[in-house]
C-alpha cells in the first residue's frame, strides 16, 4: 500500500476510503454504516488466519487477484449497496478497542484513494483493500456513530435511532454538496441496528421540506441489509437484562436503543411501516442477508440474534440469501474467495452496473430526444391535417383490385432481391381529389395490412421481423416555405420515421451533432444536405429492419426544380436492399409532362376516371340533409328531384371534386333558403364546367359593395409569404381598404370571409393543440378546430382558385369602383408591416424589404408608391401626426431585425441614406434610381459611398433575389458613387472612436472588401472575383490598403496580403490592372519559398506570376528582418554540419530557393547574397 496517504478512521461521521483516480468518472457512492457495538472500521475488519495472505488493491496475491479480475470482470463497477446491523450484545469489538487516533495522523480528505491506520498484523478492513477491486468506479465512505450501549471508561451517548437518523442524514446531504457536479447515487452497507438508522433518515428525507435533505431519498439506489432486525431480536431483551444487573460504573447507559430493538417493538414497526412508503416511493431496491450461524451469549447457550424471518423486510423484489457466519463475523470478510464477501460484492456490482447502464441511458435518451426535437415542425404536418377527410363510403375501389393496381403494388417485389416497381403514381385532373384519396390511403389500416401480410410470406427475413410503418408528406403551395420544399419534405419525413422507429436515432446523431457545433446552438436548423446525409445513413444501415411506405402528396406544389424532385424521390429508395431495408414511395401529382417523363413507366391509375360513384355518394347525401326536418310526404316529393340534380352535377363535374364542392355549396344553401328545385336544377346547367370560369362566375355574384374588400382579401392571400392568421389578416385588410383598422369578433370574421370571397377561402387550423400520441399513424391527429390554442389562418380553398387568382389578377370578374386604386397584395402587407410593426404586424415587419422586392419585380405599383410605403419609418419627425402608427424607426428596425453592420455603420447623418443601403441590400433597383433622382448627395462621401458599394457587393441579402450583385453596383457606379474614397476619416472626425476593427475594414475600399482574405459570408469565389473584376474595370484603384486580418495589420496593401495569402486569382487581376509591385519584399517572399513544400501548386504559380509581371524578387540583405536572417544562416550553418538538422530547420526546396542562381543576384551586386549551402 506504499504510495497512499494513511488515513484513520473516524469514529464519529463520514471518512472516504477510496475514490478512483479519475474522480469525474466515479459511477457510485458507498456508504458502510455499522451496528450496536460497531465501529466504522472494526465491523468491517476480518483476521486472517495464519499462513494466509492479506489482499491488497494494490498488490494482491496471485489467487486473490485471480478471483478479483473475476468479480471485477463481469462488468462495469457501480454503486455499492446499503447495509444495515443487527444489534449484537456480545460483540467483542467495541469502540473503546478501536481508537486508531494518534498524533500526527490526518483526517482523511474527499479526494484519492488511503491507507487506514490501525490495523494490526493479520487484519483486512475489506471496504478498502478487496471491494474496490470489484467496483473501481465506486467511491467508498463509512460512516460512525455513537452506538455503544455501555461505556466502562467514558459517557455514552444517549440519541435515540431518530437522532442518529437525523445525523446521518445530514452527513450524507453535506458530501452531495462538497461533492457538487460529482455526487453520484448513493448504496448503503448496513449491519444490524445501522440499517434501522438508515431506513428512518430515508423516512425522514422523505418527508422533508428541506431541498437538500430530501434529495437523499432521490438519490438513493438500494440497501443491503445485513443481519438487520427489521421486526427486532429477542437477544436485544436479554442484552437490556444484563445490562440493568450489570451497571457496574457506567455512568448513564443507554437502554433506549436496545429497547428499540426488541421484538415486535412500536419503534420499529413505526419505521418499518413508514419505510414501506418511501421504498415504493423512490423505488429503492433491498437485498437483505441473515446469519446462519450462532453465537454463544452469557457462556451458557447459543442463539441466532437476528434470526431469518427478522433479517428479511417481505418487500416482493427484495433478495434474500444467507452468509454462513454469525452475527458479529458476517461482516467481516479477508477474502474475495469467501461465499459472503462474494455474494454481497455480487448484488453491489449488479446494481453498480444498473446505475452505469441507467445513467448513460438517460444521458443518451436526453442527446437522442434534443435530435429528434431539432427536426420536428409542425408545419410538415399541416397539409395532411387541414386537407378534407373522405366522405363515409367513398373511395373504397382503391383496395378492389379488380378496378385499380394499387393492392397488387402493395404486395408484389417483397420477396425479390431488387423491386421492379418501388413508386405508384397517382395522377389525375387539378382538383379530382389526389389530396383526400392520400390521406385516405395513409389512414385505412387495409394499407399496412396488406403491405404486413405481403412481408410475413417472405423467405428472406431478418430474425427481427420488421413492421411496415407509414410516413408522408403533403406539399402545399399555399403554405410557407418548408410546405413546399424538398427541405421540409425531408425533414417531415425523417421526423416520422425517427419518432416511429427510434432505434435509428443513433446512426444520425453525428450528422446533428455537427450541426450544434457549427450554428452553436442546440436546436439547429437542418440544411439539405445534413437532411440528405441523415436518410442516407438510416436506409445504408444494415442493423435495425426497417419497412417504410412513404406517400408523397401535389408534386405539383413543390416550390422548385421538379426534375430535382423526381430524381430525389428515386434516391430515397436506391440504399435499400430489400432485405433488411425495405423502401415503397406513393406519389400523387396533376398529369404535368415532367411527373410523366420520371414517373409514367410506373403502376399508376388516374383518380378522376373513378371518382363518379363517390361524387354521386357525395352530392345525394348534402342535398338530402337539409330536408331532414320536412316531414315524410314531402321528402318522398322531392327525392327524385334532388336524385335528378344530383345526376346532373356528376355528369357536369367530370370527376373534379373541387368543382362540386362550390356547386354542391351554393346547391345547399338554396335549398336551405326554399328556391326551387327546377330552378337550382336550371342554375346546375349554367353552371361554368372550367374551374377557371367557375370561379370568375363566383366572383361575380359578390355584391358590389363588398367587391374592393374581395379584391384585397384575394391579393393578401395570393402574396403573403406563409398563410396570414385570421386575426392578422383581417386587420390588414381593414387597413387596406379604410386607412384604420376596425376590431370585429370571431363570428364577425368567419361571416365577413364568406360574404367577400364567395366561399373561395377558407379558415385553416395552422398549429395543433397537441401532437399525436400515435405510434403507429404519426400524421394521424383529430381536427380539433374549436380546440384551445387552434390559430386559425386563411388560405385558398384549392390550388386551382390560387392559379385562378394569380393568373387573371385584373379580371377575376369583381365589378370594382373606377375610382378604385387596385394594387398587389405584397404593397397591402408592406404597408400594414410598415404601419404595425410593434404590435399586431410584427411577422409582417420582419418581411417588409421582401414584400418590397417582390412589388417591384411584379412591375404593377408605381415607385413613388412604394418609397411612400416607407415614409413613417424614414421621416421619423411626423410619428406623432400619423394617428395609430405603432412601426418602427428605421433604426429600431435594423437593430431588431437586421442587425447588418455595413448597413448602419458610422450611424449615417440622414435616414435617406440608411434606407438607401437597404434598399440595395434588397436588390431594390428601381427604388433605389428613385432615391438618388430626388437629390442624394451622400455618392463621394466615405460615409456612404464605400459602404453603400460595399453592402451591394458583399453583404447580407435582405430579399429572396437570385439576380446577380453586378447590375446594382454598376447601377450605383453609373450614379456616380466613388469608389476610390479615403482611407482615413475626416480631420473633423474622432479617429479613435472610428478605428474599431469593423470600422477599419469599412475605411477600406469596396475593392479591398472584396477581396479581403477572410471568408465572405454571402458570395462564392467566382461572385468575389467577378465583382472584383467589375470594379477594377470602372476605375478601382488596385493599391489600396488592405482589410486587416490575422497575417496582415493595418496600412499592408492589397496586392502585399493577396499575395501572402497565396490568392493567385486576386493576384493576378491587381497585376493585370497594373498594381504597384515594389511593395513585394523579401521576407514576403521568403514565407512563400518556405510554404513550397506543403502549398507547391500554389505558391509555384504565384512565383511563376509575379515573373511574368517583371516583379523584382531579388534578396537584399539590408532589406531584410534580422530574424529573418538569423533563421537562414542557422539553417545554412545546421544543413552543412547535418543533412538531419539541415530537413527540420528548413526543407530543401526552401534553402534551394536562395541560391544565387534561383534569386538571380551577381556576386558583385552590392546586398545580395548568396547562400548556396554547397560554396
Amino acid at each position: 500500500m506504499s504510495g497512499r496517504k494513511a488515513v484513520a478512521i473516524e469514529r464519529f461521521g463520514l471518512t472516504q476510503v477510496y475514490a478512483p483516480e479519475d474522480e469525474s468518472k466515479s459511477i457510485a457512492i458507498i456508504v458502510f454504516v455499522h451496528g450496536l457495538f460497531g465501529h466504522p472500521q472494526r465491523t468491517w475488519t476480518g483476521r486472517k488466519e495464519p499462513g494466509q495472505s492479506i489482499p491488497s488493491l494494490v498488490n494482491p496475491s496471485s489467487s486473490d487477484s485471480r478471483r478479483l479480475e473475476e468479480l471485477a470482470g463481469t462488468g462495469r463497477s457501480s454503486v455499492a449497496a446499503d447495509s444495515e446491523t443487527e444489534p449484537d450484545v456480545s460483540n467483542e469489538i467495541s469502540s473503546r478497542e478501536a481508537s486508531a487516533q494518534g498524533a500526527g495522523i490526518p483526517r482523511p480528505s474527499l479526494m484519492g484513494c488511503s491507507r487506514i491506520v490501525g490495523l494490526h498484523p493479520g487484519e483486512v478492513f475489506w471496504p478498502e483493500s478487496i471491494l474496490p477491486a470489484v467496483l473501481p468506479e465506486a467511491r467508498i465512505f463509512t460512516w460512525g456513530y455513537d452506538a455503544d450501549v455501555d461505556a466502562f471508561n467514558t459517557s455514552v451517548g444517549h440519541n435515540t435511532v431518530e437522532q442518529h437518523a437525523n445525523d446521518l442524514l445530514t452527513d450524507v446531504a453535506n458530501l452531495s454538496e462538497r461533492l457538487g457536479s460529482l455526487a453520484r447515487p448513493v448504496v448503503f452497507v448496513v449491519h444490524s441496528l445501522g440499517g434501522i438508522v438508515v431506513k428512518e433518515a430515508l423516512n425522514i428525507a422523505s418527508h422533508s421540506e428541506i431541498e437538500r435533505l430530501k434529495n437523499l431519498a432521490a438519490v438513493t439506489y438500494g440497501i443491503s441489509f445485513l443481519g438487520t432486525p427489521h421486526r427486532g431480536s429477542g437477544s436485544a431483551t436479554i442484552g437490556k437484562h444484563a445490562y440493568r444487573i450489570a451497571r457496574l460504573a457506567t455512568k448513564r447507559p443507554n437502554i433506549k436503543l436496545l429497547r428499540s430493538l426488541e421484538k415486535n417493538s412500536d419503534t420499529l414497526k413505526g419505521i418499518s411501516n413508514r419505510f414501506r412508503s418511501t421504498q415504493q416511493r423512490w423505488d429503492i431496491k433491498i437485498s437483505s442477508f441473515y446469519e446462519d450461524r450462532e453465537v454463544r451469549k452469557f457462556f451458557l447457550f447459543h442463539s441466532l440474534i437476528v434470526d431469518n424471518e427478522s433479517a428479511q423486510i417481505g418487500h416482493p423484489g427484495e433478495e434474500v440469501s444467507s452468509i454462513p457466519k454469525n452475527h458479529r463475523e458476517m461482516t467481516k470478510f479477508t477474502s474475495p474467495e469467501e461465499v459472503g464477501f462474494d455474494r454481497v460484492s455480487s448484488q453491489l456490482r449488479r446494481w453498480v452496473n444498473d446505475i452505469s447502464n441507467n445513467s448513460q441511458a438517460s444521458y443518451e435518451s436526453a442527446e437522442l430526444e434534443d435530435c429528434l426535437s431539432s427536426l420536428e415542425n409542425s408545419q410538415t404536418r399541416t397539409r395532411y391535417i387541414n386537407v378534407a377527410t373522405s366522405y363515409d363510403g367513398t373511395l373504397q375501389w382503391l383496395f378492389d383490385r379488380d378496378i385499380v393496381p394499387f393492392v397488387d403494388w402493395l404486395e408484389e417485389d417483397q420477396n425479390v432481391p431488387i423491386p421492379s416497381r418501388p413508386v405508384f403514381w397517382i395522377n389525375g385532373k387539378p382538383g379530382s381529389g389526389k389530396s383526400t384519396l392520400m390521406k385516405f390511403a395513409m389512414r385505412d389500416e387495409r394499407t399496412r395490412d396488406l403491405l404486413t401480410t405481403a412481408l410475413r410470406s417472405c423467405e428472406n427475413l431478418p430474425e427481427t421481423r420488421p413492421e411496415w410503418i407509414i410516413l408522408g408528406f403533403f406539399f402545399h403551395d399555399r403554405g410557407s416555405h418548408i410546405q413546399k420544399s424538398i427541405e421540409g419534405m425531408l425533414q417531415g419525413v425523417l421526423h416520422q420515421l425517427l419518432l416511429q422507429l427510434p432505434t435509428l436515432l443513433p446512426f444520425v446523431y453525428t450528422i446533428y451533432e455537427d450541426l450544434v457545433k457549427e450554428q452553436r446552438k442546440p436546436n439547429p436548423i437542418w440544411t439539405f444536405d445534413s437532411l440528405s446525409a441523415a436518410w442516407v445513413a438510416v436506409t445504408k444501415q444494415r442493423k435495425v429492419p426497417l419497412s417504410a411506405c412513404i406517400f408523397l402528396d401535389a408534386l405539383d406544389e413543390h416550390e422548385g426544380d421538379n426534375h430535382q424532385l423526381s430524381k430525389l424521390i428515386y434516391e430515397l429508395i436506391s440504399s435499400a436492399d430489400w432485405f433488411m431495408v425495405r423502401i415503397k414511395i406513393c406519389v400523387a401529382s396533376r398529369t404535368w409532362n415532367v411527373f410523366g417523363e420520371h414517373f409514367g413507366t410506373c403502376p399508376q391509375f388516374a383518380i378522376h376516371k373513378y371518382t363518379e360513384k363517390d361524387i354521386q355518394t357525395y352530392t345525394l347525401t348534402r342535398l338530402s340533409a337539409p330536408m331532414s326536418r320536412l316531414g315524410e310526404e314531402a321528402r318522398l316529393a322531392l327525392s327524385p328531384k334532388i336524385q335528378r340534380v344530383s345526376s346532373q352535377v356528376t355528369t357536369k363535374a367530370r370527376g373534379v371534386f373541387i368543382w362540386v364542392r362550390i356547386v354542391v355549396d351554393e346547391l345547399v344553401k338554396g335549398i336551405t333558403d326554399g328556391t326551387a328545385i327546377s330552378l337550382l336544377e336550371e342554375n346546375v346547367s349554367k353552371m361554368p364546367e372550367e374551374l377557371g370560369d367557375l370561379y370568375q362566375h363566383t366572383l361575380q355574384r359578390i355584391d358590389a359593395d363588398y367587391a374592393q374588400e374581395a379584391y384585397i382579401m384575394l391579393q393578401i392571400t395570393l402574396c403573403s409569404l406563409s398563410p396570414l392568421p385570421i386575426e392578422v389578416f383581417m386587420k390588414c385588410v381593414s387597413f387596406s381598404r379604410w386607412g384604420k383598422v376596425h376590431e370585429a369578433s370571431k363570428d364577425e370574421v368567419a361571416r365577413q370571409l364568406m360574404s367577400r370571397s364567395g366561399g373561395i377561402l377558407e379558415l385553416v387550423a395552422t398549429e395543433l393543440a397537441h401532437d399525436s400520441d400515435s405510434s403507429h399513424e404519426v400524421l394521424e391527429v383529430e381536427d380539433e378546430t374549436d380546440s384551445p390554442g387552434t390559430t386559425f389562418a386563411v388560405q385558398f380553398i384549392h390550388q386551382t382558385v390560387k392559379d385562378f387568382v394569380a393568373e387573371n389578377r385584373n379580371d377575376l370578374g369583381l365589378y370594382l369602383d373606377p375610382t378604385f386604386e387596385a394594387e398587389t397584395g405584397y404593397l397591402y402587407l408592406l404597408e400594414s408591416g410598415v404601419f404595425f410593426g410593434r404590435t399586431w404586424a410584427w411577422e409582417l415587419s420582419k418581411s417588409i424589404f421582401e414584400y418590397a422586392f417582390l412589388a417591384e419585380l411584379e412591375g404593377s405599383t408605381d415607385v413613388s408608391r412604394l418609397y411612400r410605403a416607407f415614409l413613417p419609418m424614414i421621416d421619423e419627425n411626423n410619428h406623432a401626426v400619423l394617428e395609430g402608427f405603432t412601426g418602427w424607426t428605421l433604426r429600431e428596425w435594423i437593430n431588431l431585425e437586421c442587425p447588418i453592420p455595413e448597413i448602419a455603420l458610422y450611424q449615417p447623418a440622414n435616414n435617406t441614406c440608411l434606407f438607401l443601403r437597404l434598399a440595395v441590400a434588397a436588390d431594390l433597383k428601381k427604388l433605389s434610381s428613385y432615391i438618388l433622382e430626388m437629390g442624394y448627395d451622400g455618392k463621394g462621401d466615405y460615409r456612404s459611398g464605400a459602404a453603400t458599394l460595399t453592402m451591394a457587393a458583399t453583404g447580407r441579402r435582405l430579399s429572396t433575389t437570385s439576380a446577380s450583385r453586378e447590375p446594382m453596383i454598376k447601377h450605383l457606379l453609373k450614379h456616380g458613387f466613388n469608389q476610390n474614397v479615403s482611407c482615413e476619416p475626416p480631420e473633423e472626425e474622432d479617429a479613435q472612436a472610428l478605428l474599431s476593427r469593423f470600422d477599419r475594414d469599412v475605411l477600406c475600399t469596396p475593392l479591398a472588401w472584396v477581396l479581403r482574405c477572410d471568408p465572405q459570408k454571402h458570395i462564392s469565389e467566382e461572385e468575389r472575383y467577378s465583382i472584383a473584376r467589375l470594379l477594377l474595370e470602372h476605375g478601382a484603384n488596385p493599391n489600396t490598403p488592405a482589410v486587416p486580418d490575422a497575417c496582415c495589420g493595418v496600412g499592408m496593401w492589397l496586392l502585399y496580403n493577396c499575395v501572402k495569402h497565396c490568392d493567385v486569382e486576386a493576384v493576378r487581376l491587381l497585376l493585370l490592372h497594373e498594381a504597384d509591385t515594389s511593395i513585394i519584399s523579401s521576407p514576403l517572399l521568403f514565407g512563400l519559398r518556405m510554404r513550397e513544400e506543403t502549398e507547391y501548386t500554389r505558391v509555384t504559380t504565384m512565383l511563376r506570376l509575379l515573373e511574368e509581371h517583371d516583379c523584382q524578387i531579388t534578396w537584399e540583405v539590408e532589406t531584410m528582418h534580422p530574424a529573418t536572417l538569423l533563421i537562414i544562416e542557422s539553417g545554412c550553418a545546421a544543413g552543412i554540419g547535418s543533412p538531419t538538422i539541415s530537413s527540420r530547420v528548413g526543407r530543401a526546396h526552401p534553402w534551394r530557393a536562395l541560391t544565387l542562381s534561383e534569386l538571380g543576384s551577381s556576386p558583385s551586386r552590392p546586398g545580395s547574397v548568396n547562400l548556396d549551402m554547397t560554396t
